[in-house]
């Protein structure tokens, strides 16, 4: 891929006059996807902290809802007051 196709593709900022433009423009547009990159890898880790402690209340449900029900406070009905 030449520079010319990433200027028409849109990944450089500008169209490039002379080759240190075209390096300076690669540079930065590199330099702006690695914080992209690091940003969407930040963001990754809060989801996978955020989906870890939903599992980890879906086991502790689970677990109660396994428990006989006079353990949970109800009545061997389901929980229906007669």
């Amino acid at each position: 891929m030449s520079v010319r196709d990433l200027e028409a593709e849109g990944v450089l900022p500008a169209q490039s006059k002379s080759m240190g433009t075209a390096e300076f423009s690669i540079t930065m547009s590199i330099v702006s996807l690695q914080s992209d990159v690091r940003r969407l890898r930040d963001d990754l880790a809060r989801c996978n902290e955020v989906i870890a402690g939903l599992a980890a209340k879906v086991r502790c449900l689970e677990v109660i809802d396994r428990q006989p029900l006079e353990i949970k406070g109800e009545w061997k009905t389901g929980g229906v007051d007669q």
